[in-house]
């Protein structure tokens, strides 16, 4: 018996376009995308942006392969290093009472500033229990739990209800902590 895997044919009564969007290839993969990878080997780059969901939450059918693959900014983003980049951008964020340009006098209230955009639990705990520590900070804790027996509409409501309440209290804590100026 043979075995031999035989090469077949190929078929003269496809064109090229029909086999370059059978496999995905649009207009923009065949003059931005291939002609680099073709030269040099490797990738091209190209815009940070993209308004392309990830293949998972899209819509639309997508290929097999585009499951597998990353965009450019999931795996990193070289505009965004506080350390090479300090003078042009900050990771830190800032929350409590509104710095005033001139304030005439001075504000009681203070503001926290934390100096990178992830916070562990720890840090969080920090955060939570500093009222404790200085009478000039306030914060609250909003319970995030809804029965899972209520499934994906529960989840909705409490959301909803979620929003509600922080917002709230938002406003009663903005108003709360604005400094006046004379």
């Amino acid at each position: 018996m043979d075995f031999a895997v035989h090469p077949r044919s190929p078929r003269s009564d496809v064109t090229l376009l029909d086999r370059q969007q059978a496999f995905g290839y649009s207009q923009e993969d065949l003059s931005l995308l291939l002609p680099p990878m073709a030269v040099t080997g490797q990738e091209a780059v190209g815009s940070m942006g993209t308004d392309t969901p990830i293949s998972a939450l899209s819509t639309q059918s997508k290929l097999l392969y585009t499951y597998f693959k990353q965009h450019f900014a999931q795996v990193t983003n070289p505009p965004i290093d506080p350390i090479r980049e300090e003078l042009v951008m900050s990771l830190v964020s800032s929350s409590g009472a509104s710095k005033h340009p001139r304030p005439r006098r001075q504000c009681k209230k203070k503001r926290l500033e934390v100096r990178q955009p992830i916070l562990t639990n720890g840090d969080l705990e920090k955060i939570r229990s500093i009222a404790h520590f200085e009478e000039a900070f306030d914060t609250k804790t909003l319970n995030i739990t809804y029965p899972s027996e209520r499934g994906a509409k529960g989840m909705d409501e409490a959301l909803t209800k979620l929003c509600e309440r922080a917002n709230t209290r938002s406003i009663a804590a903005s108003i709360s902590s604005f400094c006046p100026t004379e």
